[in-house]
């Protein structure tokens, strides 16, 4: 039970829908666009490497009430989850690159609470 109010909270927190609510620093306020389109190869690590912090603050915050190591990826390696936000970026060029990872979070966490 405490499992699916602290997911649930943090669904909140970094749903697109409940609006931005939270500060973003760095790439993850850019557009989608900029993912997908021509970008050098320094452009795209910075991308990558917003994206993995991300996760892992992410990480961090389901792990503060029972202070057990948290993985919302379950082991996914780092290439598929940055496939998985290149392909949400495509669909939805306009939108932010935060609210792109997010999406991916959300799934990972309806996959979580189903396990």
């Amino acid at each position: 039970m405490r499992r699916l109010a602290l997911v649930s909270l943090l669904v909140i927190a970094v749903s697109p829908v409940f609006g931005q609510g939270y500060k973003v620093t760095g790439v993850g306020n850019f557009k989608c666009r900029e993912w997908i389109g021509p970008i050098t190869l320094p452009e795209i690590d910075k991308f990558h490497q917003w994206v993995m912090g991300y996760i892992s603050g992410f990480n961090y915050l389901i792990k503060l009430p029972t202070h057990e190591v948290r993985d919302i990826a379950k082991g996914k390696p780092i290439g598929d989850i940055l496939t998985l936000i290149h392909d949400e970026c495509k669909i939805h060029p306009n939108q932010t690159i935060v609210n792109a990872a997010n999406e991916i979070l959300d799934r990972f966490t309806k996959e979580w609470l189903h396990h």
